[in-house]
């Protein structure tokens, strides 16, 4: 019997820990913050949110946002962003470091960003050539990749 109750309750951990670790949740764009609605606005103005989705942390929720127009965009609930992924098309210049903009721009000047990712110390874009930038935040180029 004890036997039965372990395997039991193995499972039920397993079971949990599963839906703990692949918890995504569509939701509907009433119910995202005002911040994060304000900077949607305001940053891809006359652009509609397809879908939402929110992102439940131990430390920090965050909400994914697909634009109508495919743009893909990561926040938290003050609006501050970490992920501004455009695709084929170029990301908006007031997501990107003025140092990290002319650096593209000199280096590359046939590709566009289309992504860009916020770290707590560094950026990490993708270029149209799909070629892969890390800066940190001074704006130095501190690693490149396909």
């Amino acid at each position: 019997m004890e036997l039965v109750l372990l395997f039991a309750a193995i499972v039920s951990m397993m079971m949990l820990t599963l839906f703990i670790f692949t918890y995504n949740n569509t939701i509907y764009v009433e119910r995202l913050p005002m911040a994060v609605k304000a900077f949607v606005q305001n940053s891809f103005p006359g652009e509609d949110i397809d879908y939402a989705m929110v992102e439940p942390g131990i430390t920090r929720t965050t909400y994914g946002v697909h634009l109508k127009s495919g743009v893909d965009l990561n926040l938290d609930v003050d609006g501050n962003w970490d992920k501004v992924d455009c695709n084929s098309k170029e990301v908006p210049e007031q997501f990107i470091p003025a140092t990290i903009k002319h650096y593209v721009q000199s280096n590359y000047a046939d590709a566009v960003i289309t992504k860009i990712d916020k770290g707590s110390d560094s950026y990490l874009l993708e270029l149209s050539n799909n070629l892969y930038l890390k800066f940190n935040d001074n704006g130095q180029l501190i690693g490149f990749g396909y």
